[in-house]
């Protein structure tokens, strides 16, 4: 299917073999959702990393990953983060 979001290929590894083995065991009759793999690695990786860094700069990745969502309803990033620091109030 068509289309302009990043494609990723997974080489079964011997690692990757070994935990997909693991799985596989304790779920013989359930698929394996590799998208939510990623997402469930992904946010667990994220959340290891929460706790390092400067608290400002999280909330700025925050912003920055909610703009980015919206990306596809038309909304420009920097004018939406410069609204949000702004705050809604017009400046007169």
């Amino acid at each position: 299917m068509p289309t302009r979001r990043p494609r990723h290929t997974i080489t079964e590894t011997p690692p990757v073999e070994q935990a997909l083995r693991r799985l596989r065991s304790a779920r013989p009759h359930e698929r394996i959702d590799l998208k939510e793999l990623v997402i469930l690695g992904a946010d667990e990786k994220a959340a290891r990393g929460e706790g390092e860094g400067d608290p400002s700069d999280r909330r700025r990745a925050l912003i920055e990953e909610f703009l980015h969502l919206r990306a596809d309803d038309r909304l420009d990033a920097t004018e939406g983060l410069a609204l949000h620091e702004s705050g809604w109030v017009r400046q007169a």
